[in-house]
């Protein structure tokens, strides 16, 4: 218990650097912090990033439940088969597509070194996958150390401006 304790002090202690990256007023990468969100950026359109996100929706559906219910007919024990009707709640996931402002995303790489808009373009020609987190839940650095070589890492201060799902 003490060397997991000691291994992790001397973890978080290494990646303190990239914690002290700050994208506008407040750091991006704090430890601790939460787990970034998998989404596909679509690319730029309207000096704007397009993501394409995978959300659930909960909705209440609806099934025909069959059983088999015995019952005395007569003194006699008969099987009748009933159907009845349940809701239930179940979660839907579905695509949509939102879009951030330019002046409000910035781009890391793996190692959570900023990349200058000016590449953005570049960067979003076609579509990628990438890690994003919204701004106020910063993204534990440890996060980074797991995210395979020349994935992107997108930080984005507002909430979306969302589109109609295709």
């Amino acid at each position: 218990m003490a060397r997991t304790s000691v291994f992790l002090l001397t973890f978080l202690t290494a990646i303190r650097s990239v914690a002290a990256q700050e994208v506008g007023d407040s750091p991006v990468f704090t430890s601790p912090g939460l787990a970034p969100t998998i989404c596909v950026a679509e690319g730029i359109e309207a000096s704007s990033l397009k993501l394409r996100l995978t959300v659930t929706e909960n909705v209440v559906k609806t099934r025909t439940r069959t059983f088999v219910e015995k019952v005395l007919n007569n003194g006699h024990e008969e099987s009748v088969t009933k159907q009845v009707q349940e809701a239930y709640q179940a979660a839907d996931l579905r695509s949509v597509i939102s879009t951030y402002p330019l002046a409000d995303v910035k781009v890391f790489d793996s190692d959570g070194r900023p990349i200058p808009a000016a590449k953005y373009a570049e960067l979003f020609a076609q579509p990628s996958v990438v890690l994003y987190a919204l701004r106020g839940a910063g993204v534990d650095p440890a996060y980074l150390r797991i995210a395979q070589k020349g994935t992107l890492f997108v930080s984005i201060r507002q909430a979306p401006e969302p589109l109609v799902a295709p």
